[in-house]
């Protein structure tokens, strides 16, 4: 009846692999696709691995907050069953008032869509629109020292600018924080992005 302006989702999933050739790898980067791959586990030597996840997200007219939690399980070659878990919570608010799009049958199952400005970013003598900006904060968090591959937890915040449904301008600071035992060892970084989405 909202149009999707309310909505609340659930989910659970469980993704079973038995790998062919006996390695087996984890690893991330700082929530930027070209950036440096700050924890890594390096070639497992397993047999399989599964992995269970729960997702719940709420929007609530121009604001939406999205978590997901990951265990994974993974046999090793020699025995031991070895446990790796993460997490991330996400909110964002429209300070322009747009909500953002629920499809409960979108391209992979139930998603977030492409989100749509009020007004579209124009200008002319008779008017003007800004199109619609969406500020929004995110903390992540991965650890896998039970393989000794380390600990690591970020923070970002950042502002979305979209000029129409299928153009977005992103603008980003991550701050990825990892112990030890990681690639790097313990560091504390500070990354600035600006990414620019063309959508069809």
């Amino acid at each position: 009846p909202s149009g999707g302006r309310y909505a609340i989702h659930t989910g659970m999933g469980v993704m079973y692999t038995h790998d062919h050739d006996g390695l087996v790898r984890f690893r991330a980067r700082p929530q930027i696709n070209l950036g440096p791959r700050l924890i890594d586990t390096g070639s497992l030597k397993a047999d399989d691995y599964t992995i269970g996840n729960l997702e719940f997200a709420t929007v609530w007219g121009p604001v939406t907050l999205q978590s997901e939690a990951y265990l994974t399980n993974v046999q090793m070659q020699n025995g031991d069953s070895k446990w790796l878990n993460g997490a991330y919570a996400h909110l964002s608010y429209f300070l322009t008032g747009e909500h953002r799009i629920y499809e409960r049958f979108g391209q992979h199952g139930a998603q977030f869509g492409r989100n749509a400005p009020f007004n579209n970013f124009f200008g002319t003598p008779g008017g003007w629109s800004l199109g619609a900006w969406e500020a929004k904060t995110r903390i992540s968090y991965l650890n896998m020292s039970s393989v000794n591959a380390g600990i690591y937890h970020d923070f970002t915040a950042g502002m979305n600018w979209y000029l129409s449904e299928r153009v977005r301008v992103m603008f980003d600071w991550i701050h990825p924080i990892t112990n030890q035992d990681t690639v790097f060892g313990a560091t504390q970084s500070n990354l600035l992005a600006m990414r620019m989405d063309f959508n069809w």
